[in-house]
Formats: structure tokens, sequence, C-alpha cells
């Protein structure tokens, strides 16, 4: 069937994107680009294509995981619970790709629905992913399966740092000291609750949704979403930024874990909203030098080869947010004015 916007959806296509959402969930190897499909209907077909996708991926999924519990004879209780939380974190990025209807499907002299800008959205659906992740964290902590993993991983490490350090007794004592299982299964989820799963979600939703956006441009010539040079965040989150790091010493100081936790999440928000600001500007400047194509492509290659460089990409990276967090105070992306000010005298 062919898509037109407010009357039908496009159904072949919709049931494509639900099968491939499965499979690619199903199967680790591309399992972090699980819902690229949902990004290519929101895209390329509508809000009402994403969303149809969307149920039936997870009704899909949800049988998968039933039929596969009984077959296996596994526990039903995480069988149901992963298969509601495919499905919830699913909806999340799908009201990230398609918030509401577009305006050609509203019916005449009716206001369009009040939308939420797409960042908030990007941010509230990388929490509302992470609660729902809360309790995968808690059942690992008591997990004899994932502690027996750690421990062999840990063993192995040991055995090649000591093979490496020789006689070294430093060395040796610092090994001894830090690398044990419970000292790595701790720094683990320390760092998973304070803002690790976080920038999980935040890199796995924004990878899918740009390569959703590509995707869509080339085979269908439709473009959505903004560039990265106009990306801008609300100046509201420097203000967030800055009570993060208050409550952060605040936590620390009178043993407020929640508190601590709450703070150290939402800094890591911040700073990779801010650092998309600060691409944004080095991207605006490169797009604005008056340079052919190929000096310009090579100069976003460079670019990209400097943040996976160990070493640099942490200075650059620290760069790029403090240049993104600079904007708040200096407007670095106003375009100059040619010829003469409008104002007498000027």
């Amino acid at each position: 069937m062919v898509f037109r916007q407010g009357t039908a959806i496009a159904y072949i296509p919709v049931l494509i994107g639900a099968v491939s959402c499965i499979l690619l969930a199903r199967f680790g190897l591309f399992g972090f680009l699980c819902f690229l499909p949902l990004g290519v209907m929101a895209a390329g077909y509508g809000f009402r294509a994403a969303w149809v996708c969307l149920i039936l991926a997870a009704a899909g999924n949800g049988l998968w995981s039933v039929v596969t519990a009984a077959v296996s004879r596994a526990s039903w209780d995480w069988a149901l619970w992963g298969a509601a939380q495919f499905a919830l974190i699913a909806a999340a990025f799908t009201w990230i790709m398609a918030p509401s209807f577009r305006d050609a499907d509203e019916p005449p002299g009716k206001m369009p629905p009040v939308r939420i800008p797409g960042v908030y959205r990007f941010v509230i659906a990388s929490c509302a992913a992470v609660l729902l992740f809360i309790p995968v964290i808690a059942s690992l902590r008591q997990d004899t399966a994932f502690a027996a993993f750690i421990r062999a991983q840990t063993e192995a490490l040991a055995a090649l740092y000591s093979a490496a350090a020789g006689a070294d007794v430093v060395e040796k004592s610092l090994m001894e000291q830090y690398l044990t299982p419970e000292f790595i299964r701790e720094t683990l989820f320390f760092t998973a609750l304070r803002g690790g799963v976080m920038a999980s979600f935040m890199l796995f939703f924004f990878i899918n949704r740009q390569i959703a956006l590509a995707l869509v441009w080339i085979f269908r010539r439709i473009r959505g979403g903004g560039t990265l040079a106009g990306f801008h965040i609300p100046q509201v989150f420097i203000w967030v930024l800055s009570f993060s790091l208050l409550a952060i010493l605040a936590g620390r100081k009178w043993g407020i874990t929640p508190l601590e936790i709450a703070a150290w999440n939402g800094l890591v928000i911040c700073g990779i909203l801010y650092l998309a600001q600060g691409g944004g500007i080095a991207a605006y400047f490169i797009g604005r030098a008056n340079l052919p194509p190929f000096m310009r492509l090579a100069l976003n290659f460079l670019l990209v080869m400097l943040i996976i460089s160990p070493g640099i990409n942490a200075i650059l990276l620290g760069a790029l947010v403090l240049l993104g967090i600079a904007e708040n105070w200096a407007p670095f992306r106003v375009p100059k004015i040619k010829g003469p000010s409008s104002t007498p005298g000027m």
C-alpha cells in the first residue's frame, strides 16, 4: 500500500520494520541498532507508521519471549520483564522520533498539539530508560553467575598483569589491592549508577536516530531533524549543570547517596548535551570556512580521528564541552551582517 500522510499507513514497510526490529534485538551482533527500523518508520513514513511498527515489534518480541521461556523452561518473571522493558524503551525512542501527528494530519481549523522540544524529549526518554534498567542492575548484584564471570575475567587480567609486571613489587602490590573481583564489580556498579547507564542510553538513542535519518535521506530523499551545526540547547541546562555540581558535593559530604547518584546523572546529561553543542560550533565554523569540499571532508575526518585517539580525545572532548558551555555567554554562531549598518551613525 502506498503511504499517504493523514490517510493510511504503509503496511508492508511497517511489517518489515517490526520484523527487523525483533531480529536485531534478538541477535547480539547488531543489537545496538534494534530501534533503527522504528526511526526509519518515523522519519520516512510518519507518526502512524512508527507507532504501529512499535506495537507490532513489541507484540512479536513478547511472543518470542514467552515461547522461548516455555521451551527452555526459563524464569517467566524475567521473560515477561524483558519483553515489557523492550516495549517501554522502544516506546521512549519512538516518542523521540515521532512525538505527535504532523501538521498535515491535523483537521482544518484545529490547533496542533503542544509539542515538547526535541532536547527535552531526548533527556526524558533517556531518564525513563535508565529507571527501567535499575532492576537489572539490582539483580546483577545478587547474580552468582555474573559474579563468577567477573571473577574469571579478573583472574585472567591478573595473570596477564603478573606476567607483564615481572618482579616489580610495587605493581604487584597495587594489583593485589585493586585488581580483585569485589573491587571491579563494585566499581562497575558505582559507575553504572552514576552516569554510566545514562551515557550509554543517550548514545544508543543518538546512534539509532542519526543512522535512521541518514537512511531516510539516502533512500527516500526526506530530510528530517536539524543539523549538528544548528544544534542549540536551552540555557536552563547551565543551571542544571551548576546545581548538579553542588548536589554531588553535598551528597558526598553528608552521605546522601540518592542525591549524589541523581546529581551525577544530571551532570552526565549536561556534559553530553554541551559536548554536542560544542561539536555544533566546530561544525558551524568548518561549514562557513571558504574551503573546497575535499578540505571540509578532510577536516571532519581529522576531527573524528582526534576524538577516537587515546589521550587526545579526552582533551578534545573536554574542550568541546567547555566551548558548548561558553556559548551561554558568547554567541559564537551569530551570522555576520554584510553591508552598511541599519543604525544611523554606526
